[in-house]
């Protein structure tokens, strides 16, 4: 049933994404007139000569750009966060193995964490560019994540266009479920907790926009670095509250959160914590399921949509 609602309110944003296209993007296509070659091209200040002929995805949140860029089949490894079920036939590697990953023939490896002096030595080593790209912070930075991806695999034309298309079109897809949230006059606060000790999306995170598309005004959105102290938390009383599979129980039977208006009104609400880490197509799932949790008349939207 969750996945039939679902999948029929999710018609609704992807039909409007298909009809008002991707017109308003401005690309890098053309400079004074001329066009702009591929390669070489500089990212993070890191310059890349050619074509990679392999690409190892050590990041689960890229690996989900890189699916929603449709550039997929570029991949010849990926680590273990990276459990996209079409990535699935891809072989495990990590960050400390590069001398394995040249034997496959990867040339460049794309990670979202910061390497060791030792790891960035080993990628060097090896003869394989080792470019780490830091998640968006925000809804303006994700056009700069997603042109980075695409720059970095199929270059400063048509890797950072695909890009730019990519980046808008999600936004316009968690735009699409916010135009069609119900009664937008009636303030519903929440949170997402991902742990027992406070940690949380908090205003200075690209997640912040995710909630508020569906509907939600954070009450952490005034905290910064993913954390919101407790107590503050206590006072704000959320009305629904997300968090990961597996936490609900314990949330709720812990003395901190168990008065709260969401806890005492069956208003928690577990989800995909994937929804709360990737940045791509997996956005759109994370704002219509969050949505339906908080607006349940939703729900019955999306089943006629679907039938």
């Amino acid at each position: 049933m969750k996945k039939r609602w679902l999948a029929g309110f999710l018609c609704i944003p992807l039909f409007l994404m298909m009809v008002t296209g991707c017109g308003q993007i401005q690309t890098s296509s053309t400079v004074s007139g001329a066009a702009v070659a591929d390669w070489p091209v500089k990212v993070e200040n890191v310059n890349l000569t050619k074509e990679p002929a392999g690409v190892a995805v050590l990041s689960g949140n890229i690996a989900d750009i890189l699916l929603k860029l449709r550039y997929e089949t570029v991949l010849k490894a990926r680590s273990e966060d990276c459990s996209q079920k079409e990535l699935s036939s891809l072989p495990v590697y990590s960050l400390d193995q590069a001398k394995e990953l040249k034997k496959l023939g990867v040339d460049l490896a794309l990670t979202d964490q910061i390497p060791t002096q030792d790891q960035t030595k080993a990628f060097s080593d090896a003869g394989i560019i080792l470019l780490s790209l830091s998640p968006a912070n925000g809804r303006a930075d994700l056009c700069r994540l997603y042109t980075e991806v695409g720059t970095a695999v199929k270059g400063e034309r048509t890797g950072y266009e695909q890009g730019a298309r990519m980046a808008e079109q999600v936004l316009m897809g968690i735009d699409s479920v916010a135009r069609i949230i119900p009664n937008k006059n009636i303030l519903l606060t929440g949170i997402y907790i991902s742990d027992l000790d406070g940690s949380t999306v908090t205003g200075d995170m690209f997640q912040n926009s995710i909630l508020e598309s569906a509907g939600i005004t954070n009450v952490a959105a005034g905290s910064e670095g993913g954390k919101m102290d407790l107590t503050a938390l206590k006072r704000a009383n959320p009305q629904v509250i997300f968090c990961p599979i597996g936490l609900k129980e314990k949330l709720e039977s812990a003395d901190i959160f168990e008065n709260l208006s969401a806890v005492k009104e069956g208003r928690v609400y577990e989800i995909d914590p994937n929804y709360m880490k990737w940045q791509g197509e997996t956005v759109i799932f994370a704002v219509t399921e969050i949505a339906g949790f908080a607006y349940p008349e939703l729900k019955q939207t999306g089943s006629s949509s679907a039938s």
